[in-house]
């Protein structure tokens, strides 16, 4: 499994030395040792459809973003991770907005998007913000969408 694991990783970074990509997957199981346990090659169609959605194929980002947070290999795509692609790009992020909050703030991705993402974008609409307010407040900070109503954006 850890040879299949190593291959996957081998794919996001062709420009990688033997060397790099243990090291990277030696990160990638400190981080989440249930890696080992993973079907890997279902998880990576997902993850090379998912990455499409996203923009991610330039430059290595998305394996980028699975070495910074291989917790997402754990998600369920269909009913988690797709969602909220699907909300993020219906409010009107742009493709490098979708990139930013992929690279850096996974946690919004791993929200589920109509009992949080949803709540908070309609409270801020609520609060009289524009669409194009919203999505520039997103935009230059994504957890905005997750925090908590009452706790955190209401008060």
């Amino acid at each position: 499994m850890v040879f299949k694991l190593f291959v996957l990783i081998d794919s996001l970074f062709p420009w990688s030395s033997a060397l790099q990509l243990w090291v990277v997957l030696g990160k990638m199981i400190l981080l989440n040792p249930r890696l080992i346990r993973y079907n890997i090659v279902p998880k990576l169609t997902e993850i090379v459809d998912f990455r499409a959605g996203f923009g991610l194929d330039k430059q290595g980002l998305i394996g980028k973003v699975l070495v910074k947070y291989p917790y997402l290999m754990g998600y369920n795509f269909d009913k988690m991770l797709r969602p909220t692609l699907e909300f993020l790009k219906s409010i009107g992020l742009t493709d490098i907005g979708l990139q930013a909050i992929a690279v850096g703030y996974y946690e919004v991705l791993c929200r589920d998007a109509n009992k949080v993402l949803r709540l908070n974008f309609d409270f801020l609409k609520n609060c009289g913000f524009l669409n194009a307010q919203i999505i520039t407040l997103v935009g230059g900070y994504p957890p905005i969408l997750i925090k908590s109503i009452e706790h955190s954006i209401e008060p």
